[in-house]
């Protein structure tokens, strides 16, 4: 029996508690048997991967992003910094990505690389 799935003989689903699953507990055990050991093809990934590029996506926001989320797109675009452009340490434990104008939209060259000493005083101004 494939893990996570519950075998209590009642119709319910593991993802929400409390709602009745249309799937039997013998036919869910079927579906991953069969699904086992099943990849997908090189134009298949090709068109997961496109499928989910940023714009692409249904769930993209836009310039309407988190302040988290923004600074993980910021760190996958520009890389993770290893030099202060203020103080030009190379030696900092942190460098943090810190953005200019305030207004955090999705330009990169908003954006510059700073300690964190450099960073804190930054956001101080």
């Amino acid at each position: 029996m494939p893990t996570g799935i519950p075998n209590n003989g009642i119709n319910s689903s593991w993802f929400q508690k409390g709602h009745k699953s249309f799937l039997t507990p013998d036919s869910i055990r079927k579906i991953g048997i069969a699904s086992l050991g099943r990849k997908h093809s090189e134009l298949a990934k090709h068109k997961i991967s496109e499928a989910n590029q940023n714009e692409k996506h249904p769930q993209w926001k836009g310039d309407r992003v988190g302040y988290l989320a923004l600074h993980q797109w910021i760190a996958r675009k520009l890389g993770n910094p290893k030099k202060c452009e203020h103080c030009e340490t190379t030696t900092a434990k942190r460098y943090d990505w810190a953005n200019v104008s305030g207004d955090y939209k999705r330009d990169l060259t908003d954006w510059i690389r700073l300690c964190r000493k450099c960073h804190i005083q930054y956001d101080k101004k």
